[in-house]
């Protein structure tokens, strides 16, 4: 059977996840997709954006993540076992993909900025070429940003947790069609009680202001006036920033996979770095009510330059490769 491109390219994918504490020669991972390692790259680089090395890179030190988070694992072990030729090589890697050191990732929860590099479903793998050709606008939010949601403390990707809880929020107080939702991420927030495996909060909010609605991406629409939250809803008020802003318009299923791109594959070559601002998610009501998905995601960031000891991602070495954003 012929494979497609995309198939060459996920079974190369496959055969990396069964051996990534393993020696990875390029050579034996194009062989396993059918192809000479030339093809290979080329056609990696085409539908994934990124380079073969990167990203078996990648995925390794999302591995070790893993381990870190969940073994008393020596972090000289686990370079060894990525890969890696010293622990200061690894350590290096490590941050320019976290924003922050192995030690503190694993002591500090709340530096557990990003999930790392997960690796693509087939569906996933074919949102990501629809984002590759549409690179996000870089957007000034001018005013603060006031909403009022329900939160749970998650893990990384714990897309059920998220599911549910828009469920109960929507069951509670059905919108109209044409009303604009929020999902926020945020790193803490001390309404929400924490758990040893909690890596993020989740709010799924509204603005407070009863019919306030967001404009297109880079508008300043609809910032939210001073409405008061209900009982039992928490109010969080988002300052005003410059964002990275894409545009999800495949299946709800595989927003993971645009979130994916924007934190571990853009951010880290962007010449920005995350901020401390939260993340949200923007969309219309009727994207969870059966209408059109299309969903955009507003990612905080700053210069690296501009970044604090610990944000500070390695990221300040390269030339930014960006124009400042625009205003909204």
């Amino acid at each position: 059977m012929t494979l497609t491109a995309q198939q060459h390219v996920q079974a190369a994918m496959d055969y990396i996840e069964a051996h990534l504490d393993t020696p990875l020669p390029l050579d034996r991972v194009a062989a396993a997709a059918g192809l000479t390692r030339y093809h290979l790259h080329r056609l990696f680089q085409a539908h994934y954006g990124e380079g073969l090395k990167a990203y078996i890179r990648k995925r390794r030190l999302t591995w070790a993540a893993a381990r870190l988070r969940s073994s008393d694992v020596r972090i000289l072990d686990l370079a060894l076992d990525c890969g890696f030729e010293s622990q200061a090589a690894f350590s290096r890697a490590f941050k320019a993909l976290y924003g922050t050191a192995p030690g503190r990732y694993r002591a500090r929860p709340a530096q557990r900025y990003q999930s790392g590099l997960r690796p693509p479903t087939p569906p996933g793998l074919a949102q990501r070429r629809r984002v590759l050709r549409d690179p996000p606008q870089l957007v000034e939010w001018t005013r603060p940003l006031q909403l009022a949601g329900r939160g749970i403390g998650v893990a990384f990707e714990d897309q059920a947790a998220v599911e549910a809880l828009w469920m109960s929020v929507l069951d509670a107080e059905p919108p109209a069609p044409g009303d604009t939702l929020f999902g926020v991420t945020l790193a803490d927030h001390p309404a929400i009680a924490d758990t040893p495996d909690r890596c993020l909060v989740y709010l799924a909010a509204r603005p407070r202001e009863a019919g306030a609605e967001a404009g297109g991406a880079g508008t300043g629409e609809g910032e939210a006036g001073e409405g008061a939250p209900e009982e039992g809803e928490i109010a969080l008020d988002i300052p005003a920033g410059p964002y990275a802003v894409f545009v999800h318009d495949g299946p709800l299923e595989t927003l993971l996979d645009t979130v994916n791109y924007a934190w571990a594959s853009w951010l880290p070559r962007s010449g920005w770095v995350k901020s401390e601002r939260p993340d949200f998610e923007r969309f219309r009501a009727d994207a969870i009510l059966g209408g059109p998905v299309r969903v955009e995601l507003w990612v905080s960031v700053e210069r690296a330059d501009r970044a604090g000891d610990d944000g500070d991602t390695g990221q300040g070495e390269r030339a930014a490769e960006n124009e400042p954003p625009r205003t909204g």
